[in-house]
């Protein structure tokens, strides 16, 4: 039985025509942050995204976020509906000066990105002994 056996798809007006190929899309990635004495965490929701294509730079204390997601079409098919695109993340912090850039980590699982952004020493708690 087909999926389409009892006559033509119908699909909503507003989706992409049968037989086009989406153009990318801008999208900012959601967040969370995390904190502790020594450094934040901040994990992205980046799906579908290839490791190779993640782009982190700081400059000015400004801490940006790049990746792509390509979508490629299926060998010997044609697209009949398509709300999937390839996409362009995009997300931009600002991260002051109490961060200790050279030591910032990144990984990538499950398609989240989580950077560790370690604090300064000198953002560090301190606690003064009294004598």
């Amino acid at each position: 039985m087909s999926l389409f056996q009892l006559g033509q798809p119908r699909f909503n007006k507003a989706s992409n025509v049968a037989g086009q190929t989406p153009r990318p899309s801008y999208a900012t990635p959601k967040s969370s942050i995390f904190e502790r004495d020594d450094a934040y965490i901040i994990e992205l929701d980046a799906p579908g995204v290839d490791p190779d294509s993640i782009d982190i730079q700081v400059d000015k204390h400004i801490l940006s976020f790049e990746a792509k997601r390509e979508l490629h079409p299926k060998e010997d098919y044609k697209c009949v509906y398509a709300e999937l695109s390839s996409k362009i993340y995009q997300r931009r912090f600002d991260i002051g000066e109490l961060i200790d850039v050279e030591h910032i980590e990144a990984s990538y699982e499950n398609g989240v990105l989580a950077l560790r952004l370690p604090k300064r020493v000198e953002a560090h708690p301190q606690k003064i002994k009294v004598t």
